[in-house]
């Protein structure tokens, strides 16, 4: 081989390897560009639940729920002229154009009473509720706001059913003290 043969297959080794070395380095930077753009999608996320949560959405949310629930209260009733229909008008009215909250907690929690009064009306024969129902509904979300608490769990008498029956109890996958045992393991 001539030297400029070999000086070539040289250059040719070295600009091989440079381009093996650029190629995993362009790997390697695409791999960091994709972590950057996962990390930047977590943080928006982070940002967006934040946002949802702030108090500002969480009075924006409330206000408008309660748009929804008097929209839903009037194409119900708009049709009854009715004394108990203007009550209803005026109980649902005053529940509706209170103040909304600076608390978070208290907006979250009205939030889901709401959310409830809607879900139940929907289950209602037409999805529709009567002035019975509404009347009912305002009722018990009267006494959701004024004391808002979750109900208390369902405590079934474990030990009656123990001394009733333990074999039972213990080797019946559906028994009231083993499905109480899976609420309380699950946690």
């Amino acid at each position: 081989m001539t030297e400029s043969t070999v000086d070539a297959a040289d250059a040719a080794a070295s600009a091989s390897s440079s381009a093996d070395s650029a190629a995993a380095s362009a790997d390697s930077a695409q791999y960091e560009v994709e972590h950057v753009q996962r990390l930047i999608r977590d943080l928006q996320e982070v940002v967006e639940e934040l946002q949802s949560d702030s108090l500002q959405n969480l009075a924006y949310r409330v206000i408008r729920l309660r748009r929804k629930v008097w929209w839903s209260f009037t194409v119900d009733t708009f049709e009854h002229a009715s004394k108990r229909a203007d009550n209803l008008e005026r109980q649902l009215r005053e529940l509706l154009t209170g103040e909304v909250s600076l608390d978070a907690a208290r907006n979250s929690w009205e939030l889901r009473v709401w959310q409830d009064l809607l879900k139940d009306r929907r289950k209602q024969h037409g999805e529709r509720g009567t002035q019975k129902w509404w009347y009912t509904a305002i009722r018990e979300v009267v006494s959701f706001l004024e004391r808002p608490a979750y109900a208390a769990p369902d405590l079934p008498d474990l030990r009656s059913a123990l001394k009733a029956d333990l074999d039972h109890e213990v080797d019946d996958p559906e028994s009231v003290t083993n499905q109480f045992s899976a609420l309380v393991t699950d946690e």
